[in-house]
């Protein structure tokens, strides 16, 4: 399980139309979306989501990190006016 401002959710894996992973956050309770916690961006590989932890979605890459579904960002890509982080996937459910 995830813990994100509060609320309970689990992951739901997807992918954008450039075969990036799409990750969705789902209320455990309600199961009503929550956020998208990934960013469409340029090609990455097969194991990398880019994480969106900027704005409304400050706190997603920390949530995602402690329930392990994603390693500690290891590049940071440039996507309109901020650094997204690039993340290994570790299990694609939760």
């Amino acid at each position: 399980m995830i813990n994100y401002k509060g609320l309970t959710c689990h992951a739901l894996f997807k992918k954008y139309n450039n075969g990036n992973t799409k990750i969705e956050l789902i209320d455990s309770h309600t199961f009503m979306p929550v956020a998208e916690a990934t960013a469409k961006v340029e090609k990455l590989e097969e194991n990398e989501v880019a994480i969106k932890d900027h704005s409304d979605h400050t706190g997603v890459l920390t949530s995602l990190m402690e329930a392990q579904l994603v390693s500690k960002p290891h590049k940071y890509i440039s996507s309109g006016y901020t650094n997204v982080p690039v993340c290994r996937v570790l299990k694609k459910h939760s």
